[in-house]
């Protein structure tokens, strides 16, 4: 009985100090698209403004433009993704992006794409 009272108080401890975010949105122009070998499986998208939380005061992985949002190519919807995103980079249309509030380092996991 102590012991399932110790893990379930440490579980809830790991789990209040562990930090929470928000997925993060963003509509506006894509900055720069990178990718290569120094960036493993992944596709990094840049934007030119801020990624807001969806949530008023909730927070997001990163208000740094340079590096905001991450795709997966390894991901069976990356190709689809990326045609998207590399036709709203080409066109110089605002696209929205939405984030899945789940965070590598500073950039956030890409969840949505929706070109305007």
């Amino acid at each position: 009985m102590r012991i399932r009272l110790f893990v379930s108080l440490f579980v809830l401890l790991i789990a209040s100090v562990s930090q929470a975010y928000e997925p993060g949105n963003y509509t506006g122009k894509i900055k720069e698209i990178l990718a290569g070998p120094g960036h493993g499986g992944n596709l990094y998208i840049a934007v030119t403004g801020t990624v807001t939380p969806q949530v008023e005061g909730g927070s997001v992985c990163t208000t740094d433009p340079g590096q905001s949002f991450v795709v997966d190519t390894n991901n069976p919807l990356s190709t689809t993704w990326v045609s998207m995103l590399l036709t709203a980079y080409a066109a110089d249309k605002d696209v929205y992006l939405q984030g899945t509030g789940s965070c590598s380092g500073t950039v956030e996991s890409l969840n949505q794409i929706r070109l305007k």
